[in-house]
């Protein structure tokens, strides 16, 4: 199937993926870390490391908090 992401987006269940950047979805199960410097990234269990983008950054956090995905 081709689509483009907001496609995909459409398609996967929102209650385990979550849009960080207009690349990238993640499985918000295997979020490992949130990295926080000079910009923000996403530390996935296989060791991936993807960029948050800004405005995304807090609607990713309470959405990881409320889900019991991540806990800082």
């Amino acid at each position: 199937m081709c689509g483009t992401l907001t496609d995909y987006e459409e398609l996967l269940p929102s209650e385990i993926f979550f849009r960080i950047h207009k690349s990238y979805i993640i499985n918000c199960m295997h979020v490992e870390k949130i990295l926080r410097d000079d910009y923000s990234h996403v530390l996935m269990k296989n060791d991936f490391k993807l960029p948050v983008s800004r405005r995304r950054y807090a609607p990713l956090l309470e959405f990881l908090k409320n889900n019991q995905y991540y806990n800082e």
